[in-house]
């Protein structure tokens, strides 16, 4: 399991360097940092999951949002989330190529027809000289 923790003005900072827009959101409206001290958990399997519901419960009294971690969200259903979440990005990825194919399939049809006109103008000057 890793946990981090991060302070209000770790968690704050963070929140800037991600979305930076929510921060000039809060400042136009005179709004301080908002956010609580918050402790991140991250499990790999579910024997860690189970570890780190027992201790949530053991701490039950110190944990605000303790609804937020016992709603009945299973290990099973957080996997489906992360394999669904995991599919997305390949299909976003596959259409990143797809569109990166196209984009190169433009260019190069655009090229060789510049360089198709440009042939074809050199093409009658020559043959116009020809007849000089």
């Amino acid at each position: 399991m890793e946990v981090s923790f991060y302070s209000k003005d770790d968690a704050f900072s963070l929140l800037k360097q991600r979305l930076p827009e929510v921060i000039g959101s809060l400042e136009k409206y005179n709004i301080e940092n908002p956010l609580p001290p918050t402790i991140y958990v991250l499990f790999d399997n579910k024997e860690e999951y189970e570890a780190m519901k027992t201790i949530v419960l053991n701490y039950e009294d110190n944990i605000i949002n303790l609804s937020d971690v016992t709603r009945g969200l299973s290990f099973g259903e957080q996997e489906q989330r992360v394999e669904k979440v995991i599919n997305l990005m390949n299909v976003f990825q596959y259409l990143s190529y797809f569109l990166i194919l196209v984009t190169v399939i433009i260019v190069i049809s655009f090229l060789g027809y510049a360089i198709r006109l440009n042939f074809f103008r050199f093409q009658k000057q020559i043959e116009v000289e020809k007849l000089l």
